[in-house]
């Protein structure tokens, strides 16, 4: 048996059968309940001497944000559903509940809704924010996001890449690709394999 951090496993997956297929440096960012990383360079995950693997969403991107992972303006207040929900709740209180769900921001962003649209603008700004620190950082080839990439879909994910444009030195971020994953509802059942794949490979 095998025992993995979820979001390294995604990235395992994705980079066995999916998005990060053939990279020796990508990341995976869960961007689902929590804001998760996985980190692999040459080949391998990247961890602490006991295990660690990165928390890339405890970085503080902002004094002003909601308070996930026990600290305010984390990136997970920004690029996770739980994140997402607080910052409507705090930016439109009187629109806003924290039952609100990424898709349902999307569907009222889709029908013209500017505070919803607001709220996914500066989540995507945000995320891509994190995406140049990880790219300056370590000079992924692919970053694959998570859960928001499939709700939210292509405009969420372009407004990330062009955040991450205008963020990260482009020495370090002229190869990285942003995309969601490709694996779809496939994901989390492969994900459960992969890390025993890759122990057996090493």
């Amino acid at each position: 048996m095998v025992v993995e951090h979820d979001a390294a496993a995604c990235l395992l997956a994705e980079w066995l059968w999916g998005a990060a297929r053939g990279a020796t440096h990508a990341a995976y960012l869960t961007c689902g309940t929590g804001c998760g990383a996985g980190v692999l360079i040459g080949g391998r995950l990247l961890r602490g001497p006991h295990g660690q693997t990165p928390e890339a969403g405890h970085i503080r991107l902002s004094d002003h944000g909601p308070r996930c992972f026990g600290k305010a303006g984390s990136a997970e207040a920004f690029g996770s559903g739980t994140g997402i929900a607080r910052l409507a709740k705090m930016r439109f209180p009187e629109r806003f509940a924290e039952t609100v769900t990424a898709p349902d921001l999307h569907r009222m962003h889709v029908e013209g809704d500017s505070a919803a649209t607001a709220v996914l603008q500066e989540s995507a700004r945000r995320t891509g924010q994190l995406c140049a620190i990880l790219g300056d950082l370590f000079c992924p080839q692919v970053i694959v996001l998570g859960s928001l990439a499939r709700y939210l879909g292509a405009w969420w994910v372009e407004k990330v890449r062009a955040e991450f444009v205008r963020e990260v030195l482009p020495a370090c971020g002229c190869d990285t690709k942003i995309v969601p994953p490709k694996l779809g509802e496939r994901l989390q059942d492969l994900s459960a394999v992969a890390p025993c794949l890759a122990a057996e490979a090493r």
